[in-house]
């Protein structure tokens, strides 16, 4: 069996292409042409074809169109490159032998088409999980962290939500299970004076999306718009699709956002001099180790993934001991939605609430996103509001969006709202999460997202623009949001570096 196009009948509206989530389809030219090599005779797309171009046949064989760019690279490449001043990944050069593990996962998961030699290091980390010699590594921050603490500087650590339901799984915790209080109880016990979450950066992002979003759908600005929040999809887009930055939402991550709030609201509440604090950002992100490096981001100084907290913690403390702590109330509460921003389609649910409630006044019956949860590789919803209708997709790993993204660059892609993460199930599946054997990943990765939505669903508020901590924000610090000092701090711009691809 195999797909078949109808060259006469089709009129090449694309709308086939991001539909396949086994990238079997694409653009040339014109027409959609298919990769029977990759297609799984699924029949998604003969659903979403208007013009009844698209069929099943037999006896389909390989490529019925050459498409050289979907097949897999053969280069013989044995290592992906990681250059000794790669701030987010390290490898023991000295240990590696050639397994080819580290370039199929960067192919399989990274579709990096035009780095046929794995030049480029986006810095996701997918790849420390399925090395097979254990030499590659998040870049260590640790000492330099420790080096803080022991110095009498007023230290501050704020930690992303897929941080809590991942720690346990170093200590015998049942997959997915939310440690968040040991957490917060280890880095106190590690010397930081205060324990922030994250979550409440990730309100203030979703109010800031939400709005930027109605105004561009209004006709302020490029759509679709992409999300911002995942520093691996934006450093891809720079190298690749630097055609698309107009695309980008100019909000910066929610680790972006704590920082910059922190060096200008959390220190004049509390009277700190920003000159005698470090920051620490714990994430289960290797990719954010370079996006605080970016000179735009601000007010963070150093990086911690999971697998290196959770390093320091079997070295010196007994996990079990603590008392469950909760996070500072000053910038540490966040609502349901800046929970489920760990999740593939989190933060697309979070932005959406928001500007249902903006553009009709009522909050979104939950269950309406519904469709967008899961570890499907791609995610559709459409959703009404007043006399808005909203076309939002979601993208599941860096690989699915090709299809997605070349839609946008020839014009034929009909939504107005695409979440893109690197990682697949979102940042739950981080580089810098405690490693996973490949065929423990879906269950675990399951369990993570399963948690962060009944942490949701079980918050007192569940939208961001509900959190009263934020609306004090706004009242009391930003004004309104878009104003000239939320964008000063807030917002951000995105840099071609097209030119750093290897002809």
């Amino acid at each position: 069996m195999g797909i078949v196009i109808d060259e006469e009948l089709c009129e090449g509206c694309g709308k086939c292409v991001p539909k396949c989530t086994h990238h079997a389809l694409r653009m040339a030219g014109p027409l959609a042409v298919v990769n029977n090599k990759y297609c799984t005779d699924c029949g998604i797309c003969i659903d979403y074809c208007p013009s009844d171009a698209m069929d099943l046949t037999e006896n389909v064989v390989g490529d019925t169109h050459e498409s050289e760019d979907l097949v897999p690279d053969e280069s013989g490449v044995k290592r992906v490159v990681i250059n000794a001043d790669n701030p987010c990944i390290e490898r023991a050069e000295e240990g590696c032998d050639d397994c080819h593990s580290c370039v199929k996962t960067c192919r399989a998961r990274e579709k990096k088409l035009l780095d046929p030699d794995f030049q480029i290091c986006l810095g996701c980390g997918q790849c420390i999980h399925t090395c097979e010699g254990k030499v590659l590594h998040p870049r260590n921050s640790l000492d330099k962290v420790l080096e803080a603490l022991q110095s009498g500087r007023t230290c501050i650590a704020y930690t992303a939500p897929g941080t809590r339901v991942a720690l346990g799984d170093d200590f015998g915790e049942k997959p997915g299970t939310n440690v968040e209080g040991r957490l917060v109880s280890a880095l106190r016990a590690m010397g930081f004076q205060y324990v922030l979450d994250v979550n409440f950066a990730a309100d203030v992002t979703i109010i800031e999306e939400a709005n930027e979003l109605i105004r561009r759908i209004n006709g302020e600005g490029t759509l679709p718009m992409f999300t911002s929040c995942c520093p691996a999809w934006i450093s891809y887009a720079e190298y690749f699709y630097p055609d698309l930055l107009d695309n980008i939402s100019t909000c910066k991550s929610p680790i972006g956002m704590e920082g910059a709030l922190i060096d200008s609201y959390f220190t004049k509440f509390k009277q700190l001099d920003s000159k005698d604090v470090f920051t620490v950002a714990l994430t289960p992100c290797t990719a954010k180790k370079g996006e605080i490096l970016r000179p735009e981001i601000t007010g963070t100084d150093a990086v911690l993934t999971i697998q290196e907290l959770s390093s320091y913690i079997k070295t010196y403390m007994d996990f079990e001991k603590p008392q469950p702590q909760e996070f500072d109330s000053f910038m540490g509460t966040g609502s349901g939605a800046g929970a489920i921003f760990g999740n593939t389609g989190g933060v697309c649910e979070a932005a959406l609430r928001t500007a249902y409630h903006t553009l009709t006044g009522q909050e979104l019956d939950a269950e309406v996103c519904e469709p967008l949860h899961g570890m499907n590789d791609f995610k559709e919803i459409t959703l009404k509001a007043g006399d808005v209708e909203i076309h939002a997709a979601v993208v599941n790993e860096m690989s699915s969006a090709l299809p997605i993204l070349d839609s946008v660059r020839n014009g034929t892609c009909q939504y107005q709202f695409i979440e893109i993460m690197n990682c697949r199930g979102g940042c739950i599946g981080g580089g810098g999460q405690p490693l996973l054997r490949e065929e423990d990943e879906f269950y675990v990765k399951k369990n993570r997202i399963e948690t962060l939505y009944k942490k949701d669903q079980n918050s007192a508020c569940r939208t961001s623009h509900g959190n009263p901590e934020v609306q004090k924000l706004y009242a009391d610090f930003l004004g309104e949001p878009g104003s000239h000092l939320a964008e000063s701090l807030l917002h951000t711009a995105y840099n071609d570096l097209s030119s750093s691809v290897k002809k």
